[in-house]
Formats: C-alpha cells, structure tokens, sequence
C-alpha cells in the first residue's frame, strides 16, 4: 500500500459524498412529512433513503478519521489543526454565510411551487427576501462534527499520554480488532451506539445522541489507520457483512419509517428495534465497503481524482440547487422517478458549473481541493 496516499479510502470518502448528495434529491419524494413533499411522493424513496443514510455517513466519518490520523502521525498536533482550519473551519464558515440563507430560500421556493403548483407562486414567495436569515447549517453540519470529533480525539489522546495508558490500550485494542471476533465485536458496539438515537429522535445526524455514534465511526476509522490489520479482516469479511446489511434491511427500514412517522414521541421498543437494525446496517456496510474498496479500488484513476479534487464543493454547494430543482419539478404531472431524474439532469450541469468557474478558476481552489500532488 502506498503510505503517501491511501487511494482505496481516497475513493470511499468520495462515493460516499457522491451518495449523500444524489440522496438529498430522493427527499422530496418520500411519503415522510418533510419541509415540502412533493405531490407524487413514494414508498419506495422511503426505503431508499433509509438504506443510503444508514450507512453513509457512517463510512464517511471512518475515511474522515482515518485522515485525520494519518495526517496526525506524519506531521503532529500543529500540522493537523492546520488542515483543520483551512480545509474545515474556513469553508464552514464561508459556507455558512453564502450557503445556509440560500437553503432556506431553496425550501421556500420550493414549498411554495408545491402548495400553489405554481413556478411563480414560489418564485414571488422567495423575492420577498424573508429567507435571508442566518439560523440552520443544514448540511453543513457535518463539518462542525469533524472539528469536534478532531479535538475530542487529540484531548483523549493527550489525556491518555498524560495517564500512560497508551501502551496498554494500544496493545488490548489490537488484541481485540485481530481477534476472529472482531466484526461481530464492532456490530454490537454499533447497536449499542444507535440504539439512543432512535429511541430519544429519529436517527438525525445532528442530534446529540447519533453525534457519539458517529464519533464512534471517527474513532474507529483513526485505530484503522494505527491497526492495519483489520483492513485485511475487512477483505475477507467483506461479502459476508454485505449479506447481513442486506438481510437486516426490509426489518431496518419498516422500524426507520416508524420511528420518522412518530418521531416527536418516545418509543423505546421501536427505538431499539430501528437502532439495532441501523447500527447492523451501518457498520455491517461500512465494513463491506472499506474491504471492497481495497480489493478493487486501492490504486489511483483518473476518474477517481477528478472525482475526489470535485466532491467536497459537490457536497457544499449542492443542497439548494437539488432543493430548487426539486421544486421546479413539482409541477410536472409525472412518476416521481422520472421526476428525480429530471432534478438530477437539472442540478448536475449547475453544480459542475459552479465548480470549474467559482473553484478551479479562484484562490477557492486551495482551499476546496487542497493540494493536487
């Protein structure tokens, strides 16, 4: 493996921002009361959201802690909150300003096409301007979560050092992720972790509760960095976790929609049931994905860096454009996955757009896509 660049995890972290953002258009079409529905919504989006956002963001947060220990080993503590202020805290904050007003009046637009089924109803609705406030980071929030998840690990780290526990940590943790036991070892960690989610929300990445259980995923994917002989376990076990993802599914998504239908209530059995399915799920892909992606995507492609340098501006910039075309949309009297596909077709050239003129033309392109080399 070339410990300059880990490709296959390169190549995770990117599908997994290419998956997030092709779900988000899935949102308006799914029977889940939402900030707008559209008029043709589908079960069958319910269950496709379901899958994608059991595991996602989960994977992700493995290649996003797998990074920050790389970066951590190879050039310290400074070096790191280094990368962390200019390729996290800077596109927040930028992204924030620009991006988060512009969702709201995304959601405006839209909402207001679907109630008068009217372009223009929802157009004079977002000319108001009553949008423009600053309150939600939508989708941005995930970038808050990889500054805390960032110091959390380093203080626990330090704290460790200063106890000098690290040695006998260090050698009880590789005991355990090299033990034949390993996998079923980090499902049930998974469940405990998610369990909490869906019993006091729905599962939502920004509740406190799913926040520690992808914590976790950053955790784990950092010990995967220092332990690299899980990767090998993941190798082999990869079809094997796939299978059980996908068994568990039907069960996972029947206990996720109730749990989104009821969610301003507490239900514990139905909260275990959709937590311990969700964290089958999420780790069972998880560790299907990173052993896949080694086997068949561990050395560099074209593609695959074009992919990568685009996909963290793909992800920021995304949301309100998916948002409005989805709102355009509304109006047509067609199947709702024809209709996706038409908000895909519209949002797709508008982001790559956006891209190559806002990015790789401007000082943006230091920041977004980092160094090239």
């Amino acid at each position: 493996m070339n410990k300059n660049r880990y490709h296959a995890i390169d190549h995770l972290r990117t599908s997994m921002m290419f998956v997030v953002m092709l779900g988000h258009p899935l949102l308006p079409y799914v029977t889940v009361p939402r900030a707008f529905n559209d008029p043709s919504a589908h079960v069958s989006f319910d269950y496709a959201g379901v899958f994608l956002y059991a595991f996602a963001m989960q994977a992700f947060f493995v290649t996003a802690g797998f990074a920050s220990a790389l970066i951590f080993e190879k050039k310290g503590t400074g070096s790191l909150w280094k990368n962390r202020f200019t390729r996290i805290f800077l596109p927040l904050l930028v992204a924030y300003i620009c991006i988060s007003p512009l969702m709201r009046g995304a959601y405006h637009f839209s909402a207001g096409v679907v109630e008068f089924d009217s372009i223009g109803a929802g157009l004079s609705i977002f000319l108001t301007g009553e949008w423009l406030r600053w309150g939600k980071v939508y989708h941005l929030w995930f970038l808050i979560s990889l500054l805390v998840f960032t110091a959390i690990s380093c203080a626990g780290l330090w704290m460790l050092n200063v106890s000098q526990l690290t040695s006998k940590l260090s050698s009880n943790v590789a005991r355990c992720l090299k033990s034949d036991n390993c996998i079923l070892i980090l499902v049930l960690i998974a469940c405990i972790g998610t369990v909490p989610s869906y019993i006091l929300d729905t599962g939502r990445g920004t509740h406190w509760s799913m926040q520690i259980t992808l914590l976790g995923y950053f955790i784990l994917g950092w010990l995967t960095y220092h332990y690299q002989t899980i990767i090998d376990v993941f190798k082999r076990r990869w079809l094997m976790s796939f299978a059980v993802a996908l068994v568990t599914t039907p069960l996972c998504i029947w206990a996720s929609r109730a749990r989104l239908f009821d969610e301003h209530n507490i239900d514990v059995f139905m909260g275990i049931v959709a937590g311990t399915t969700n964290g089958i799920v999420g780790m069972c892909m998880t560790i299907a994905l990173i052993g896949w992606f080694h086997l068949h995507l561990s050395k560099p492609t074209r593609i695959g860096d074009e992919f990568s340098k685009a996909s963290y501006w793909v992800y920021l910039i995304h949301f309100p454009i998916v948002v409005a075309a989805g709102g355009i949309v509304s109006v047509l009297d067609l199947p709702s996955f024809i209709k996706y596909l038409l908000t895909l077709m519209f949002s797709l050239p508008i982001i790559a757009f956006s891209y190559f003129v806002l990015v790789l033309k401007t000082p943006l392109k230091r920041v977004i896509v980092g160094k090239t080399a």
